[in-house]
């Protein structure tokens, strides 16, 4: 009871925008002018006829479209410009990405490509592979996940968010994938806490009520005395 009160405390006293790094960052580098894309949507639907989800953005200085096409799993993007399809954003890319993102100013202390499932750190969903992981030096160890073929942000991630998901695997006592609030502990605990609270009433209902001993005439005793 008193892990749920802790960890339950915990999570409603942070702010979840905080917790979810909508915080983190900063898309002002990442405005345009749409009249800037000159390459228009009639040539790429006819190139990528398939093409469906196509999203105008700015990656780096360059305005491109991304896009996805029947049976491919990753995303394909072209310039805005001239449709030329876009390279795969390089580690010096990525930083340049991260530092032009990020919030409050940071340096960066590392840069990883991650492109393996078994790779792969359990705060990142493997839809977005490959990424590459860029992490800051500040106290939180704010990290961005940035798609190498798009040049997204995918996911955030900071200590903050991560002691918020143990804080929920702690409340809902599953300490395999956090994900499974009907866990037999969950359940048995859950029961044991009711019985408690039952007894708890019980008991301090009985304390405040006198009980008088059956069979006993309190003036007669008085009398006798």
């Amino acid at each position: 009871m008193l892990i749920w009160a802790a960890t339950g405390l915990y999570m409603v006293s942070m702010d979840i925008h905080f917790i979810h790094g909508e915080t983190l960052t900063d898309d002002k580098h990442a405005t345009f002018n749409i009249g800037d894309a000159t390459y228009p949507i009639s040539e790429l639907l006819a190139r990528f006829p398939t093409a469906t989800d196509i999203v105008l953005y700015k990656r780096l200085d360059t305005l491109a479209y991304r896009f996805s096409v029947t049976n491919s799993k990753q995303s394909i993007v072209v310039s805005a410009q001239n449709g030329n399809e876009l390279s795969l954003i390089t580690q010096s890319d990525a930083s340049h990405i991260a530092l032009a993102s990020v919030a409050e100013p940071a340096n960066i202390r590392l840069t990883k490509l991650i492109d393996l499932p078994q790779a792969m750190p359990a705060e990142l969903s493997p839809r977005w592979l490959p990424v590459w992981q860029v992490t800051f030096d500040d106290l939180a160890a704010t990290t961005f996940y940035i798609q190498q073929s798009t040049g997204q942000i995918v996911t955030r991630r900071h200590h903050f968010w991560r002691a918020f998901d143990w804080m929920w695997r702690f409340h809902i006592m599953d300490y395999d994938d956090g994900e499974n609030v009907a866990n037999p502990l969950l359940t048995v605990l859950a029961i044991l806490a009711v019985i408690a609270i039952i007894s708890g009433v019980v008991l301090l209902i009985s304390r405040f009520i006198p009980v008088r001993p059956s069979g006993v005439n309190t003036a007669e005793g008085v009398a006798h005395e």
